[in-house]
């Protein structure tokens, strides 16, 4: 298993790859200048880049390989190993209090004016954001605060584009920029969805990775929509930011094209409450295994 690796070369996917769901307004672009910032215990290091676009993908990787269906089951218990070894964290690595990105999305006021907004600009998605205000705000009242306790320094931007393999198959974590304390029950359920939900939700696929995860002695088990927190935050947050951008007269013809991407896209696969209920439903039939790897604490 090797965790991530750097390159001034950027390879991206075939197909667009999907956004970074942890910032507003990032682009995939050519970096260089990677620093180790993290080691762990199976002797390889986890990497961050200087710049905002993280890392990216070295010659003879297979980019966007962790979109198959089996790979990206077993990715889960890469994700297992990661939570696992993960060291328990309160801050942010810049010793700031866990971003409000992570927890907490725009209030209901705001989803509301965004709509208007959009309805008066005459945007192709207006009335797909003003039908999806309900379920936003439906879902945005279940959203709570991780416990300080079960934080641990975990990726939380994982989706398949992240996730690659190299010629020998073996798996690689890449774009380690968004690094910091997260729950990892949150990062699982927000993986799952982002792996398995294409507009569609593979739920037996969601099913066996969870029993891949639990297997491999992952300690995320997920119980509730809370369990969701930071994939809905994340998302909620980075649809209103790409909107807002679409809708900016200062924005350039390009920066508002990619953002009406975005939006179109976010709305396409946004979580609603009967998807996380099914999710749940889904996982709740897994074998209840009992945590494995380092206990939730802080010293």
């Amino acid at each position: 298993m090797r965790l991530s690796t750097c390159s001034p070369v950027l390879l991206l996917p075939a197909r667009r790859s999907r956004p970074s769901w942890s910032s507003p307004g990032r682009r995939p672009e050519p970096v260089s200048g990677c620093r180790r910032v993290v080691p762990v215990a199976t002797g390889s290091s986890w990497w961050h880049c200087r710049r905002g676009a993280g890392c990216v993908c070295t010659t003879g990787w297979t980019c966007g390989g962790a979109s198959r269906p089996s790979t990206r089951t077993r990715s889960r218990v890469l994700l297992a190993r990661l939570h696992t070894v993960a060291p328990a964290v309160r801050h942010e690595p810049d010793g700031a209090p866990p971003q409000g990105w992570y927890e907490a999305p725009p209030g209901a006021a705001g989803w509301d004016r965004l709509a208007a907004e959009a309805v008066g600009a005459g945007t192709s998605w207006s009335s797909r954001l003003a039908a999806a205000t309900a379920s936003i705000s439906a879902l945005s009242a279940a959203l709570g605060p991780a416990d300080p306790d079960r934080l641990r320094l975990c990726h939380r931007d994982l989706h398949p584009e992240n996730v690659l393999t190299d010629g020998s198959g073996e798996l690689v974590v890449v774009d380690w920029d968004d690094v910091g304390p997260a729950d990892p029950t949150r990062e699982l359920a927000g993986a799952l969805v982002l792996c398995f939900h294409d507009g569609t939700p593979d739920l037996d696929a969601m099913r066996r990775a969870y029993a891949a995860y639990v297997e491999a002695g992952g300690p995320g088990r997920l119980r509730t929509r809370a369990d969701f927190s930071m994939l809905l935050s994340t998302r909620f947050n980075f649809l209103h930011a790409q909107a807002r951008v679409a809708l900016d007269p200062t924005a350039t013809p390009r920066e508002r094209a990619w953002a009406e991407e975005e939006v179109d896209e976010g709305l396409r696969t946004l979580p609603t409450p009967e998807l996380l209920d099914a999710v749940l439903d889904a996982v709740g039939r897994t074998s209840p295994v009992e945590p494995g790897g380092m206990p939730f604490s802080v010293s």
